[in-house]
């Protein structure tokens, strides 16, 4: 099965001080929909404030409208027939205020009436991984089908774009062509690992964060070299920019294994959520041509669910 380029987010500077983006009621009460005590709430927020008084807040992409109206943009940006395609992957990890489910939405933009829409969430940022191992399982039986994969999230009120000590979170979304006939990267090998996360997410304190940090870092290091054993060598090493010890885990294990650590420039301090890895891919092919044959492993992780790993071939 192969996948086809993509379309990402462009960017605005976003005030980071309170956590809050999208559309909001003043009357809300945050800490009754996301943390179980105002004290919790209060201790979070004023650490995210010592952040940002030590440094200026990141440029964060932050969309004006819904993560499925973006895509409905960038498919239509696509110049491609929908109303061809087979199946309609739709991943998402934060959740939208629209009463119409997202693929539904994208089913009926585009009068996509003999189209098998599938909804992919509650994965950690490795919603895309469940949906490309379910397409090839289904592309295989009909081989002459086409499919598209989205990949869309918004960071909605009461979400917070700030995790402990991890990168701040921005919008972001990205529309691939699957075909089992062409494309530009052949997918070699989708995998996800959940295993030890902390649970109880919501009531997370620092030292829960950076213990499920470190369980991430340990099992993105293995499963490099589980795909080191498994592929041979890996060219490219796109991580997903979830925080700074993370990153700075992976790239010391792509040293020892003498994989390229690719860090993209643009948004390089902001998590992208399910879309990260695919963002850092599309800045590598802007920067450098990846020659013919060359194997990159797109790392995702989502902090309260595990790690997983994306392999292509150009």
């Amino acid at each position: 099965m192969s996948i086809r380029q993509m379309d990402v987010p462009t960017s605005q500077q976003l005030s980071c001080d309170d956590g809050r983006s999208g559309d909001s009621d003043s009357s809300d009460e945050f800490s009754e929909i996301f943390f179980p005590t105002p004290e919790h709430y209060r201790e979070f927020r004023a650490g995210m404030r010592e952040r940002t008084v030590d440094s200026a807040a990141p440029e964060i992409p932050v969309f004006a409208e819904s993560g499925s109206q973006v895509a409905i943009s960038a498919i239509q940006a696509l110049g491609m027939n929908a109303a061809k395609l087979g199946y309609l992957y739709y991943c998402h990890e934060t959740l939208e205020k629209e009463y119409v489910l997202p693929s539904l939405k994208i089913k009926r933009q585009f009068e996509m009436n003999d189209c098998i829409s599938l909804m992919f969430s509650q994965c950690g940022s490795l919603s895309s991984l469940s949906a490309l191992r379910l397409a090839n399982s289904a592309m295989r039986k009909q081989p002459d089908k086409l499919a598209l994969l989205v990949v869309a999230d918004r960071v909605e009120f009461a979400e917070l774009r700030y995790q402990f000590s991890g990168y701040l979170r921005g919008d972001s979304a990205s529309v691939m062509a699957l075909s089992t006939s062409a494309g530009d990267y052949r997918i070699v090998e989708a995998r996800k690992f959940a295993d030890g996360i902390p649970p109880s997410y919501p009531l997370w304190k620092n030292e829960d964060y950076r213990l499920a940090e470190q369980l991430m870092s340990d099992h993105g290091e293995r499963l490099l070299q589980q795909a080191l054993l498994l592929h041979g060598r890996i060219d490219y090493v796109l991580c997903h920019r979830l925080s700074n010890a993370f990153c700075q885990a992976v790239a010391a294990k792509c040293r020892q294994i003498s994989s390229e650590f690719y860090e993209r420039r643009q948004w390089a301090d902001v998590n992208l959520l399910g879309n990260d890895p695919y963002v850092s891919l599309r800045q590598l092919e802007q920067e450098r041509e990846i020659p013919k044959g060359s194997k990159l492993l797109l790392l995702f992780a989502g902090i309260d669910f595990g790690v997983g790993y994306l392999v292509l071939q150009k």
